[in-house]
């Protein structure tokens, strides 16, 4: 396609009108309450929990200086294990929100769905 083609945008054809969702409807909607709040009572703790556990870090480093560079394995010093553990921790995390995410908010979200199509 040459630089200078211009593409045209076409908006999708919905050929059944019945099929239209009332997006404000939905909005305000109990389901979609509940689905909200499931999401946030798992993100909430979590980002709280990391921050905390990152700020440790950072406080340790800062203030307590001794303790970061106290020998645990070898030359590795319980700074750096911290900070490396930083890594799988914000893994765990991520797959205690899939596990999360596939009992609760998914099952929320399939509800909300087929009540928006009826």
């Amino acid at each position: 396609m040459p630089l200078n083609t211009r593409v045209e945008k076409s908006e999708p054809v919905d050929t059944d009108s019945t099929n239209k969702l009332n997006w404000d409807d939905l909005y305000v909607s109990k389901e979609y309450r509940m689905l909200v709040r499931a999401k946030r009572r798992f993100i909430i703790p979590a980002l709280v929990f990391f921050t905390a556990y990152y700020t440790l870090l950072l406080v340790i480093q800062g203030y307590f200086p001794e303790i970061a560079s106290k020998p645990v394995i070898g030359s590795l010093n319980f700074g750096y294990l911290y900070s490396l553990s930083q890594i799988p921790v914000a893994w765990v995390l991520c797959y205690a929100f899939i596990r999360y995410s596939q009992k609760k908010i998914d099952v929320l979200g399939k509800e909300l769905m087929e009540k928006s199509r009826q």
